[in-house]
């Protein structure tokens, strides 16, 4: 019984099992924790990995008689552990295990910094020194989750790059911490919106060989989508500001030509790249500035046989004219013997040439800014008295001295020409010239046009230096340059044959539409400048009509096409839709261009001019219109008529006779519309309508019992609208509408 008792008594005094043991794992460090236990003198804590208990041996650590203790533990790897209380009498029982794992905090101070020169991204992080590596993630604004772009297998190493980015795009990054268990806690997330640099090297100078030019050059930046170029004047006292000259599309182009510059004028330029998200920041500006250059490709062409040489060159760019110096003969001397006043004159024939003397030529532009250009190279030219047999036998004909056009600005009243030209239309020069003319000048003129109020004619010049005074009548269809130059180009056309019918060798044309239409004067002097040349190339001997077909025509292996595709919305095809949209009253009765075709029909164009020029000669005045014609017989009617003409034998078979048996004409599109009847054989309700030059000289009212034109009449009609005609050559079918 006492022995019994002792016993009793020793276990009483053991201390009692630790309760609440908490463990805290992070990094490679261990924190566990438990409530107090009275009567002991230290605790002890047992850790180990977990395995097998034959295998995984435990690790101990006193704590003495604190309540909390930490240990090393390796990161990632998991662990189970239990702590005891010990007094003098003995231990007690194990506490309940717990077990954890420690994982790698995550990375902080995590930084991601674009690079202001190439599409690249730096990224940065502090050391996790207990991890194993990182694993950087990124998600761009078009994606929902993140993917890993980089993993990296040492603690050591903390920083990437991000090469694969789009400028403009917004990316959101992290950065995680790897341990043996995988990847742990990940770091604050990072957005970033990488923008595209501004071009480096951007530089601008004056390009050797060009004038009014400036080449701008900049490294180009990958991945940009465009490059904005910006431009001003450097002493422009308003517009301080640069303004946008040009958005180049191309994101590998690294030059530009600026050909908009004035010589001699400073030019301050900056350039922008451009991303997704928008237009970067604008370079360091530079400056730039073109230089007027000397002329090229100068030839010298002796007319043997006349006093002359013809000089030609190259048009330089901004030049606002030229001048022409030679020398030899007697003095030797170099001096200025010619000055033209227009950029677009690119010839000069030299008239006082002596025969059998050698000249050396040179020849210099000038601007606003610059008087006297750099020479060309200098050219020599020895004409002859007598056309040597070489250059007989390469011509084939006496040599002659090839029509010139000069422009330049002046008054019209004091030319010293065979004729000057003065459209009708224009009151104020009209008066002007009259005035000057004098009294009979001016009767003869109202009495000619009251005769004949849409026709060319002659007078007398009169009191003024010129011979004749040629009238032509001309009206702009619109107030848009680009739609008159055609009609620009016709007055030319009449003016011409006019001049040429009265043996007008000189002739001095007005910028027309540059008055109260305001057109620009160098734009209409050029128009103007080539259709001259166009019409005046050939022999001057040789009929404009005789040897005219449009520049505007296309040919394939020497042949003309008969059908040419007009864009409707080019100027030659708003010409054509002009009048057509004018006169079509019912706006109902169509609702889109299909197509416009030009007929390009080169036996029927040259009849139809033969024929044009007796008129001329027989009724001493222009009868040609532009006049509609409906087409009901679907694509198999044009055909024909494309091909071989109008047929006068189907008259009547079509449409009604009212005013005679011959092909119908209107100058309204509306009336013409209304012969247009849709058939089976048109697919998709298309319609056809003819835009036709008519000859209809003398008129008269028509009837139905009219089979030919009566004597002395060349067209019947009702009298406002409507012509008839009754010769095929008459008409020449120039375009073709079709619409719905």
């Amino acid at each position: 019984m006492e022995a019994s008792v002792g016993f009793v008594a020793w276990r009483y005094l053991l201390p009692s099992t630790p309760q609440g043991l908490h463990g805290t794992w992070k990094g490679d460090r261990a924190i566990l924790t438990w409530q107090t236990v009275d009567a002991v003198d230290e605790y002890e804590v047992f850790y180990r990995r977990p395995g097998s208990h034959d295998t995984a041996p435990w690790c101990s650590k006193s704590s003495g008689k604190s309540v909390m203790t930490e240990f090393d533990v390796h990161t990632g790897l998991p662990y189970e552990a239990y702590v005891v209380a010990k007094n003098w009498f003995g231990s007690s029982d194990r506490s309940s295990k717990i077990n954890g794992c420690a994982r790698a905090p995550a990375p902080t101070q995590f930084t991601v910094v674009c690079d202001p020169t190439k599409p690249l991204l730096s990224l940065k992080w502090n050391q996790v020194s207990c991890s194993v590596g990182y694993v950087i993630k990124r998600k761009s604004a078009m994606e929902s989750d993140f993917h890993i772009i980089t993993t990296i297998d040492s603690s050591y190493i903390t920083q990437s790059q991000d090469t694969n980015i789009i400028y403009g795009m917004s990316y959101t990054y992290m950065a995680i911490s790897l341990d043996r268990s995988g990847e742990s806690d990940s770091s604050l997330s990072v957005v970033v919106c990488p923008r595209v640099p501004v071009p480096n090297h951007f530089a601008a100078s004056t390009p050797k060989g060009l004038s009014a030019t400036v080449l701008l050059n900049w490294q180009a930046v990958p991945n940009s989508i465009a490059y904005h170029i910006y431009r001003r004047r450097a002493e422009d006292p308003i517009y301080q500001n640069p303004i946008l000259l040009m958005t180049l599309r191309n994101p590998n182009a690294n030059s530009y030509l600026d050909q908009t510059v004035i010589n001699n004028v400073k030019y301050i330029y900056t350039i922008a790249s451009e991303d997704s998200a928008g237009v970067s920041l604008q370079s360091t500006a530079v400056v730039g500035m073109g230089a007027l250059i000397a002329p090229n490709n100068l030839s010298a062409e002796p007319v043997h046989g006349n006093n002359c040489i013809i000089l030609s060159w190259t048009e330089v760019a901004g030049a606002l004219g030229y001048r022409i110096w030679r020398s030899g003969g007697q003095p030797s001397t170099e001096k200025e013997i010619g000055l033209l006043s227009h950029e677009y004159n690119t010839k000069y024939v030299d008239r006082e040439a002596k025969h059998e003397t050698a000249y050396n030529y040179t020849v210099q532009a000038f601007d606003k800014n610059t008087k006297y250009g750099p020479k060309s190279n200098g050219v020599k030219a020895i004409v002859s008295k007598i056309m040597p047999p070489s250059e007989r036998q390469k011509t084939g004909q006496k040599a002659t001295v090839p029509v010139m056009v000069d422009v330049r600005f002046g008054d019209l009243i004091t030319e010293n020409v065979d004729a000057i030209i003065v459209c009708l239309s224009s009151d104020e020069l009209k008066n002007k010239i009259l005035n000057a003319a004098g009294h009979s000048v001016s009767l003869i003129f109202a009495s000619v046009h009251q005769r004949d109020i849409n026709g060319c004619f002659k007078a007398s010049g009169g009191l003024l230096p010129c011979k004749n005074i040629i009238f032509v009548p001309w009206k702009a269809p619109a107030e848009s340059l680009d739609i008159s130059e055609q009609s620009i180009r016709t007055f030319i056309i009449i003016a011409l044959q006019c001049a040429q019918q009265h043996e007008c060798q000189t002739v001095a044309f007005p910028a027309v539409g540059c008055g109260g239409l305001g057109y620009d004067v160098h734009t209409v002097a050029k128009a103007m400048v080539s259709e001259a040349y166009k019409q005046k190339k050939s022999n001057s001997q040789t009929s404009i009509e005789d040897s005219t077909i449009p520049s505007t025509w296309e040919k394939t292996s020497d042949t003309y096409n008969l059908r040419v595709n007009v864009p409707v919305n080019s100027s030659e095809g708003q010409a054509v839709l002009l009048d057509f949209h004018r006169t079509m009253t019912n706006y109902d009765s169509y609702s889109r261009i299909i197509r416009i075709e030009r007929v390009q029909n080169e036996r029927w164009f040259l009849q139809y001019q033969i024929h044009k020029s007796e008129f001329h000669r027989r009724l001493q005045q222009d009868t040609e219109q532009r006049l509609f014609h409906g087409c009901a017989g679907g694509e198999s009617a044009v055909k024909s008529i494309v091909e071989y003409g109008f047929n006068r034998s189907l008259a009547g078979t079509k449409h009604g006779t009212a005013y005679g048996l011959g092909v119908y004409f209107s100058s309204k599109a509306s009336e013409s519309h209304n012969y247009t009847k849709l058939s089976n054989s048109i697919s998709m309700g298309e319609r056809y309508m003819f835009v036709c030059k008519v000859l209809v000289g003398k008129t008269t009212q028509g009837n139905a019992s009219m089979s030919t034109c009566p004597a002395g009449y060349d067209s019947t009609g009702n009298g406002s609208t409507i012509y008839v005609i009754y010769h095929d050559v008459q008409v020449y079918a120039e375009y073709l509408i079709i619409y719905q």
